[in-house]
């Protein structure tokens, strides 16, 4: 048994307006993430920086965001956490947990949350200072 193996072609710099409207067409012009109309902003054709591959065009804010969240993840997350294992899951797992939760099934609020203003309450920054005066007490 033979198995086909996929070619892939890989865009020339010149052919990547032409893609990027390809895929605003095929996406009825909105944001593959936001789904806001591209309007006057131009979109951003996405693409997985270890692959290569090309997967969407994005507004602006939604491929800053995506790759921001991506090197936030590679600083900060252990390497045998589930976002640097399999980051489709961790994206999908972490939008059901997301939707899930929007409805508050637990009914309880955290005390961290100004129920007056709808708002988190603003973090106290704990200072050097702050510290070695507790400590002294």
């Amino acid at each position: 048994m033979t198995t086909t193996r996929k070619v892939k072609t890989q865009l020339k710099v010149a052919d990547v307006p032409r893609f990027r409207k390809m895929y605003d067409a095929k996406q009825k012009f909105v944001c593959a993430i936001c789904e806001d109309p591209f309007g006057h902003t131009t979109s951003q054709l996405d693409h997985c920086h270890v692959s290569g591959d090309v997967r969407a065009t994005l507004c602006r804010s939604c491929n800053r965001l995506e790759g921001s969240i991506r090197i936030l993840m590679r600083r900060q997350v252990p390497s045998l956490h589930l976002s640097k294992q399999n980051e489709a899951k961790f994206y999908y797992n972490l939008g059901k947990y997301l939707h899930h939760h929007s409805k508050n099934p637990s009914g309880i609020i955290h005390p961290s949350f100004d129920l007056r203003t709808g708002k988190q309450k603003p973090v106290k920054k704990v200072t050097k200072r702050v510290i070695k005066r507790k400590a002294k007490l």
